[in-house]
């Protein structure tokens, strides 16, 4: 029965990418087209940067937005490589998902609320030195793109494998079983996860800058959140959420540019959402096991 959901789930999940894919090579001229796959490829990333952080763990962490912002500050910062980009990009990542991953054992309406001021907080730093200092972005000619889609079908991959291992159990919280049995601090093991979704997160910035898109900002974090949470701990879940949710408003953005972010619409309910998940995660029988 559990086999054929999860098959269900994947099938469902590779059609929404196939239509965004499909939108993509509709939608787009040749020059153009690069920069959508890319959109396609940061939000494949971004899932699993989702899933690690919030799916595997079950708790409510909102600056999912800041390893991908600080993918896209670094990819900016050395825009003249490829390689370079998403090296640095993946170690920006890869060091604020451990942070905030490290923030995650507080009780979880504690943990909303701290990794949502962290975001915003980001936010606004990102808003003022872009201000200040102009900062622009000269991507490099993109011609790595089946590596590039190696590399967030490996993201992928990796959730996929990990949903149901080991590392699952050990990061449940449980008072008598998982991390606790082996003598493995709870701490660690977030951060782990953390620092495993911030490097996905850091790479999917990077990505999105070198589509000269714009910085990640705080309701992307809620939509990533929102999904991996929804999906109940399915990589397959949050993908096809994700690409629901995030990808295909992107494109159709880029696309036809509206006065109105189509993302704001989503906000809203993206926040209910989350908060709701955030206090039900918050009970008793939720911290205690």
């Amino acid at each position: 029965m559990r086999a054929g959901y999860d098959a269900a789930l994947w099938l469902v999940t590779a059609a929404l990418v196939a239509a965004a894919i499909l939108f993509a090579v509709q939608s787009f001229d040749a020059t153009s087209r690069d920069g959508a796959y890319l959109v396609i490829a940061s939000g494949a990333l971004a899932a699993a940067s989702a899933f690690f952080a919030n799916g595997l763990t079950g708790r409510p962490i909102l600056a999912l937005s800041v390893p991908m912002l600080a993918g896209w500050w670094a990819a900016t910062s050395v825009a003249y490589s490829l390689d370079a980009a998403l090296g640095l990009a993946a170690l920006s990542g890869l060091i604020a998902g451990a942070l905030i991953g490290a923030v995650a054992t507080t009780p979880a309406r504690r943990t909303a609320a701290i990794t949502l001021a962290l975001a915003v907080l980001a936010d606004l730093t990102s808003d003022a030195v872009g201000f200040a200092f102009d900062h622009t972005l000269g991507a490099p000619t993109i011609d790595s793109g089946a590596w590039i889609a190696l590399l967030a079908l490996a993201a992928i991959g990796l959730g996929w494998r990990a949903e149901g291992s080991l590392a699952a159990g050990l990061l449940a919280p449980r008072p008598h079983g998982g991390a606790a049995a082996l003598g493995i601090g709870q701490r660690r093991l977030l951060a782990l996860s953390g620092a495993i979704g911030g490097t996905a997160g850091g790479i999917a910035g990077a990505l999105l800058a070198i589509s000269a898109s714009g910085p990640p900002d705080v309701v992307t974090g809620l939509v990533l959140a929102a999904a991996a949470l929804a999906a109940g701990g399915t990589m397959a879940g949050t993908l096809a959420l994700v690409t629901a949710l995030w990808v295909l408003p992107q494109l159709a953005l880029r696309a036809t540019p509206t006065a109105i972010d189509l993302q704001l619409w989503l906000a809203g309910g993206v926040a209910i959402v989350v908060l709701v998940l955030g206090l039900a995660a918050s009970l008793p029988r939720r911290e205690h096991g």
